[in-house]
């Protein structure tokens, strides 16, 4: 529907439009970004040559929760966290 999202990590922005994949301009490797909106969540994935991350950011009541998992062919199985900002 033409709508864009920004994500600032570590003071980099990227902005991407809702479900289309993207190149992360900047990044090593030919990075790509998508991001999509899954229930009440922001599901951004990067994928490049030696893996990739996902984060699942959701605003609460308490403040946001955001759950990463990290997968590279490297790891014996995909790495997943949370953590939370109030």
């Amino acid at each position: 529907s033409g709508e864009s999202v920004t994500v600032t990590i570590d003071g980099q922005a990227t902005t991407s439009p809702l479900g289309k994949k993207v190149v992360v301009k900047g990044a090593k490797d030919g990075v790509t970004v998508r991001r999509i909106l899954e229930g009440d969540a922001l599901v951004e994935t990067y994928v490049g040559k030696k893996g990739g991350r996902t984060n699942e950011y959701r605003f609460t009541a308490k403040g946001m929760q955001v759950v990463s998992t990290i997968f590279a062919p490297q790891l014996p199985r995909a790495l997943r966290f949370s953590y939370s900002y109030r």
